[in-house]
């Protein structure tokens, strides 16, 4: 009776921790929104495309992109490496990329969907490699003809 009564105080406290430990861990984050545009310079490697009649298999296609945004750490030049399956009516891509700022460097991984007008939707998520953006986080989504909007997180506060 004792050994149970004590493993149900051990486990009680236990859900307790779990449920209060997070909420002092977020508490700290720090959330920046932020919006953004990118706009293809003229490098531009093609990679493999590979047509199999139905759709064009697209592997290590590499584009240059100039990007401004609201939030200087996120202004710089992004270098992404895309793949993608895309066929008539579109088709899924989803790529890494290598943003370099005057702030330091992200890295970051992304997919969205390939219209058949060559616009694109875009769900992307970053992290800091390197000087001033070393640990943080960012997250960013865009729609065909909208500018891509997001937020910073600072995992650490201020």
């Amino acid at each position: 009776m004792k050994r149970q009564k004590l493993f149900t105080g051990v486990m009680i406290t236990l859900v307790v921790l779990a449920l209060v430990a997070p909420a002092t861990v977020s508490a700290r984050a720090v959330k920046t929104p932020f919006e953004a545009t990118s706009e293809t310079l003229v490098d531009f490697e093609p990679g493999e495309w590979r047509n199999t009649g139905v759709m064009v298999h697209v592997r290590g296609m590499v584009q240059v992109f100039e990007c401004d945004s609201s939030d200087p750490r996120l202004t710089g030049t992004k270098t992404v490496t895309i793949n993608g399956n895309w066929g008539e009516d579109g088709g899924p891509w989803w790529a890494t990329s290598r943003l370099e700022t005057a702030f330091g460097v992200w890295e970051a991984t992304g997919t969205g969907w390939w219209y058949p007008d060559f616009t694109i939707s875009v769900n992307e998520k970053g992290h800091g490699i390197s000087g001033e953006v070393a640990g943080l986080l960012y997250f960013v989504a865009a729609e065909p003809g909208e500018l891509g909007s997001g937020y910073i997180l600072d995992p650490h506060g201020e």
